[in-house]
């Protein structure tokens, strides 16, 4: 298996970043086990996230559910600039009962896009909220100043999606093969799949589903797939489910094959990560 790296590591309920790049970088295809938002405030930059390409524009929102695989393409020698939020699951999950935050990813996924662009007469608000919690917390109740920033940024935001203020931004670079194959896959990861059978499943060649795959995820099909089915166990394990029925409530047909994979990816086994890192 190819062990395509889960970047950024979350050890608090959320983090912030205010990140500048002077210089032109590149990017791996990449996944995080938690939520992400990123507020453009510089720069041209096609973002990528799972076999559809959107070309951004400053003060554009990107929202990266956890799993999804993603990476930008920074397109010239501009500073790129942005804000970005990592958030835990059980972070969101805490004001459920009293409002879903996951509402804004839900809602893009639906509308199938990752990118969100604020009309004007709503965007000043967010934008400075934003910008706001960017900040180092500071002074009296500096770390709670900066939790009620990023609940008020997460509420505007979701005020937003729910009062339709908000347009969802299509991928003009959407792969209409890929897709069908990566949607196929997430909703049957949990049985049998393999390159031969969903080569025939949409009717093209072994070698050609290989090389597309590759060039549309950075990832092999194999590959792919043990890392959704990683992320798929780790998840349950969470929510209670023991080792083994994680590994095949998963899909992994083979335990041992499952704690090689596990201890490879994560660089422990599962019993010393069944927590929120």
């Amino acid at each position: 298996m190819e062990n395509y790296e889960k970047q950024g590591y979350l050890h608090d309920e959320y983090r912030v970043f205010h990140l500048k790049d002077r210089e032109r970088k590149t990017f791996a295809f990449h996944y995080h086990d938690f939520y992400k938002v990123l507020l453009l405030l510089n720069g041209k930059v096609n973002y990528c996230v799972e076999g559809r390409n959107f070309s951004l524009e400053p003060l554009d929102l990107v929202l990266i559910s956890a799993g999804e695989i993603h990476h930008p393409e920074v397109l010239d020698d501009d500073e790129y600039e942005r804000v970005i939020l990592y958030l835990a699951p059980d972070f969101l999950d805490r004001y459920t009962e009293m409002a879903d935050l996951r509402t804004c990813f839900e809602q893009a996924h639906e509308h199938g896009t990752n990118v969100l662009r604020v009309p004007e007469a709503e965007r000043s608000q967010l934008i400075r909220v934003c910008r706001d919690l960017a900040q180092p917390p500071q002074g009296f109740g500096g770390a709670l100043y900066q939790r009620t920033k990023v609940l008020e940024f997460l509420i505007l935001l979701n005020r937003a999606v729910a009062d339709q203020d908000i347009r969802y931004i299509p991928s003009p670079q959407e792969n209409a093969k890929i897709l069908p194959i990566l949607n196929y896959i997430n909703d049957n990861l949990t049985g049998a799949l393999h390159v031969d059978a969903l080569a025939e499943q949409f009717y093209i060649s072994r070698y050609y589903l290989m090389h597309l795959f590759r060039a549309e995820t950075g990832y092999t099909v194999l590959g792919y797939i043990t890392e959704k089915r990683l992320l798929l166990a780790r998840q349950l394990m969470r929510g209670g489910r023991s080792i083994t029925e994680a590994c095949f409530e998963a899909g992994f047909s083979n335990y041992s094959s499952f704690l090689r994979a596990f201890k490879k990816h994560y660089g422990s086994l599962p019993s010393a990560t069944n927590s929120l890192e």
